[in-house]
């Protein structure tokens, strides 16, 4: 669906590569012998068809890569909760079978327990470490299967959380590139917008309103389906009581509009 619109740099991803391909690169292509064409900006519109692809290819692999840490990220958190109920069990199951009024803080079990996902993982891990050098105790005998359950969930906890971390510095990359690929047409298509407007300052000319940011009936914007955009925090982990911005995205700001 081709529209018109001034502000494309709000434009969601996909809606502002149709713009680009379906708008703007057919309007300069039939504007491009013009004598007030802006060569100097746009020699080569080739290279801008190229630059406009290569965003758009990013875009895919981008959104899927979003939706994998996601999901990613509610796998690592149902482990982490499997870890804290054990941690929870243990820590009541050994008051009952040491007589040691500290024996909780020899676990590093002290307190209450984390509900930091990062900080979980650090008390498990001690915990685990601190069980090795004690297990061939008779006094915690009844507490081996305990104990052996735990290093299971604990072991599938660090999967998750690998599994997880690896996928959103992919995502991280992912969009980083998207950005750039966006950034690098967005730069173009401003002095492009810049030349055009410098041509025709008053937004009631015809041949503004119908240049690919003009709007028919007087300079308004006309009715396009904008989406909104999930910015910052679109995706939080809420893990007992932890706030986690996981992932961070949105459009390229540009003041100049």
């Amino acid at each position: 669906m081709a529209f018109h619109t001034r502000k494309p740099s709000l434009l969601g991803y996909d809606m502002y590569f149709t713009w680009l391909k379906e708008v703007l690169l057919p309007w300069l292509e039939e504007h491009s012998g013009d004598s007030n064409f802006p060569t100097h900006i746009v020699g080569d519109l080739s290279d801008l068809t190229v630059k406009i692809t290569d965003y758009g290819s990013k875009i895919a692999p981008y959104k899927t890569l979003i939706q994998l840490a996601h999901d990613r990220n509610k796998l690592y958190t149902t482990a982490a909760d499997k870890v804290y109920d054990k941690l929870k069990q243990i820590k009541m199951a050994l008051l009952s079978v040491a007589e040691d009024p500290d024996i909780l803080a020899t676990f590093g079990l002290s307190g209450e327990l984390p509900d930091d996902r990062h900080d979980l993982f650090t008390t498990a891990e001690f915990v685990l470490t601190h069980w090795a050098t004690v297990s061939a105790d008779p006094d915690f005998a009844p507490l081996v299967s305990d104990f052996d359950a735990l290093q299971v969930l604990f072991d599938d906890f660090a999967a998750k959380r690998t599994n997880y971390y690896a996928t959103d510095s992919d995502r991280a990359t992912a969009q980083n590139e998207l950005l750039a690929a966006r950034e690098a047409v967005h730069e173009i298509e401003r002095d492009v917008f810049g030349w055009y407007r410098s041509r025709w300052p008053d937004g009631k000319d015809e041949a503004w309103t119908d240049s690919p940011w003009g709007c028919t009936g007087g300079g308004e914007e006309p009715s396009v389906p904008i989406p909104d955009w999930p910015g910052p925090g679109a995706f939080e982990g809420n893990y007992l009581g932890e706030k986690t911005v996981e992932l961070i995205y949105g459009p390229v700001k540009d003041a100049t509009h």
